[in-house]
């Protein structure tokens, strides 16, 4: 491993985008800790899906405080909450980090793109395209979290900072607890230095970006795309099945909300399942509605192109995993309200 050191100066403006609270201090905590004066913070999701046990709106403030825990011990500059929606960035069809000024940073550290986390991919894609588009002239490096690196090409010291890292990751409680980070960074920082022939030595090892290069965004985009609506569908489906372990039925958490008179957007499996687990004594399902030519019906209820539906129901209840946004916009044009995906009707009755 033939890596060079990164060098910085005191005239260095230093941004770091993570996907995630967490992944900043994981992958890049020790120069967060060498140069905090000099570091801005860009996190672009709220972290709501981080413990499957946890209601995803409890999630996100948990992690906003064990964020906010870690951050009045490092003291960086300043850092910006985006908040997007964890586990869906590559269902977003702006690129949502467009509007941030990155031409006054001299060195931009963004996450591997073949991380093996969808949101890691789509943060590494939207950056890029959009250092790109800006024409930014600042150093880019992508950083490590879930998926080592197969080489590297620029490393930090931070052997003198090590117990302080492993302590900013530790603010993090609920993700240590189900994955050892703290222990995986310090040994990830044994053995890069090791690979240097540093054998005292800890390092926080990254990869240089070409902005001029081939990127191959694309086809990264693609196969993130399909990787994060498996993630998303798996994620359902646990919650799902702890509802019945609760003892409960989706036809419950439609009455929890007073949501007696429905419509069902998408009828592939999902909507198929949830159509199946329906108590009709209780709940009234007036459509089903599809972007899909299907001519047929379920026991006389019609399944409709969504422009020919009943606007005049309690809850539209959109079953497709992917591209929620756009078919909520679209069915807002149409008339319809109170549009809320299955995904929200689980998670809140959980």
């Amino acid at each position: 491993m033939a890596a060079l050191p990164i060098c910085f100066n005191k005239e260095d403006r230093i941004a770091i985008i993570a996907p995630h609270p967490d992944d900043e201090c994981i992958g890049v905590g020790g120069v967060m800790l060498k140069y905090p004066s000099q570091c801005d913070l860009f996190i672009v999701t709220d972290g709501r899906q981080g413990n499957i046990l946890v209601e995803p709106d409890v999630e996100a403030r948990i992690r906003r405080e064990q964020f906010e825990e870690e951050m009045k011990l490092v003291k960086v500059n300043t850092y910006y909450w985006l908040g997007y929606q964890d586990g869906a960035l590559m269902s977003y069809s702006n690129n949502i980090l467009a509007d941030i000024d990155f031409s006054c940073y001299t060195k931009i550290f963004i996450p591997w793109g073949d991380d093996n986390h969808s949101d890691h991919a789509a943060v590494w894609s939207l950056a890029i395209e959009c250092l790109q588009k800006k024409a930014v002239k600042a150093e880019v490096y992508q950083y490590e979290v879930h998926v080592p690196f197969h080489d590297v090409s620029h490393y930090v010291d931070i052997t003198e900072m090590i117990e302080k890292k492993i302590e900013l990751i530790n603010c993090h409680k609920d993700q240590v607890n189900a994955v050892p980070y703290s222990e995986i960074a310090r040994a990830l920082g044994k053995y890069r230095a090791c690979q240097g022939n540093e054998i005292n030595s800890y390092w926080e090892t990254f990869l240089k970006v070409d902005l001029q290069g081939d990127s191959n965004c694309n086809s990264v985009c693609e196969r993130e795309k399909t990787l994060q609506k498996y993630q998303s569908f798996y994620r359902l489906l646990l919650r799902w099945l702890k509802i019945h372990q609760y003892g409960k039925k989706v036809t419950d958490c439609l009455l929890d909300n007073q949501w007696r008179k429905i419509t069902i957007y998408g009828f592939s499996s999902l909507g198929r399942l949830f159509y199946e687990e329906l108590d009709f004594k209780k709940i009234e399902l007036i459509n089903i509605l599809d972007s899909r030519d299907i001519q047929d019906n379920i026991e006389g209820i019609p399944i409709l192109k969504p422009e020919k539906g009943d606007t005049c129901v309690d809850a539209v209840i959109v079953t497709a995993i992917t591209s929620y946004n756009e078919i909520e916009e679209k069915l807002k044009e149409m008339g319809y309200s109170n549009i809320v995906s299955l995904q929200y009707v689980l998670e809140k009755c959980v």
